[in-house]
């Protein structure tokens, strides 16, 4: 319930978000990921685990956004492209 509220929320869904739990079955795993989890910790674990999935927690984070930025840039080029040819057919008597 805590990683519904947190994707719920605009100030909160872009952050990564590893889930830390005792619970290993196939479904808990998979309705996390539905749910946004970013990476899926089980206990116990060691420093190294942990440090581990926050770094890819981070560096699939990153490439998401890198990603998203990219199709935005996308969009302006092609909304540019749309306004520059209207502007063409503007000044055409």
């Amino acid at each position: 319930s805590l990683l519904k509220a947190i994707r719920k929320s605009q100030r909160f869904d872009h952050i990564p978000f590893v889930l830390v739990t005792k619970k290993a079955d196939v479904d808990s795993i998979l309705l996390a990921q539905d749910l946004g989890c970013s990476e899926y910790l089980v206990k116990p674990f060691t420093s190294q685990d942990l440090i581990d999935k926050l770094k890819s927690a981070w560096e699939r984070h990153t490439l998401e956004t890198q990603g998203h930025v990219h199709q935005l840039m996308s969009k302006i080029k092609k909304l540019e492209k749309e306004i520059s040819h209207l502007k063409e057919q503007l000044r055409q008597p």
